[in-house]
């Protein structure tokens, strides 16, 4: 098989080199974002058009899919820490129309809001901006999805589609429906799932069970201070319904405090995390905490 010149090898290491410069750049995003707020004149459409047409496209085709949203719950657009405002409410609210979904201001769609939505924040953290685990590389790299399957540069799939069947794929007791989606990756379709190391922590209350599923990388990157990806999930036992919530990587002691035995065992206070929004669940209702090991 001919795989091409070693010029057009050439250029497409600087392609790669060029990309891998934006997935780090918080600059950029940055500049797109205060672009995207101050020209209210034109829509969200137009200004990606001009300065990020694929990341437009993936919003697009993803907005297509009749079956993608009806996997997640809802997530407050204040962040719990501080207190602020994570997306600016307008462009969040032109995410959520192209969906064909309109919200409070304060509420949203937990997978619009937590892919695409996180993209345009401008909120840092002291974990660094929201964005932080879709631009860099490490959830990429750690699961060798070599055309960047969970980035705002997927050549393949759409970023809320790809991330979807990742992690439904992972922690969804139900995974049936998964098969539904349109607009996934080859990468993440073929991956192979059962190869993966997960652990648990299980929050039980009279109504709710909350899973946070942690995932071991399978490769870790030089200087890579993560090394496992959390799932956050909710299943609504009043509706018998489980809902994906968010997922962004973590690092060993991060891990290792979720199975801290001081928080384990029964009539523990249970409370949402992450900004997970729930209308009917009391936050600190007694429940038990359960970690497994599998």
């Amino acid at each position: 098989m001919v795989l091409g010149s070693c010029s057009s090898l050439k250029k497409i290491n600087n392609d790669q080199k060029k990309l891998n410069q934006v997935f780090i750049n918080d600059s950029h995003w940055n500049d797109l974002t205060k672009v995207l707020i101050q020209n209210k004149d034109q829509n969200l459409d137009k200004n990606l058009s001009i300065h990020h047409p694929n990341l437009l496209s993936q919003i697009n085709q993803d907005s297509k899919d009749p079956y993608l949203l009806m996997f997640w719950g809802k997530s407050y657009n204040i962040d719990a820490s501080n207190n602020k405002i994570i997306v600016d409410e307008g462009l969040l609210k032109e995410l959520h129309q192209k969906f064909n979904i309109f919200t409070t201001n304060t509420q949203a769609h937990a997978g619009i809001i937590h892919t695409y939505g996180y993209l345009f924040s401008l909120l840092d953290t002291p974990y660094g901006f929201k964005r932080k685990r879709w631009i860099d590389q490490s959830l990429n790299s750690a699961f060798s999805f070599e055309k960047l399957s969970l980035s705002p540069d997927a050549i393949e799939g759409g970023l809320l589609s790809n991330l979807t069947y990742f992690i439904g794929m992972i922690t969804l007791k139900n995974k049936t429906n998964l098969q539904l989606l349109k607009n996934v990756s080859q990468e993440v379709q073929h991956f192979n799932y059962d190869g993966l190391k997960k652990y648990r922590l299980e929050e039980k209350s009279k109504d709710v069970i909350i899973k946070t599923t942690f995932v071991s990388f399978p490769k870790n990157m030089a200087q890579e201070d993560n090394s496992y990806l959390l799932i956050y999930t909710i299943f609504d036992l009043t509706l018998d319904k489980e809902y994906l919530i968010t997922a962004f990587p973590i690092n060993q002691k991060t891990f290792l405090n979720a199975q801290d035995k001081k928080y384990l065992g029964k009539n523990k206070n249970i409370s949402l995390r992450y900004n997970a929004a729930l209308d009917h669940f009391v936050q600190g209702t007694l429940g038990s905490r359960t970690f497994f090991n599998n």
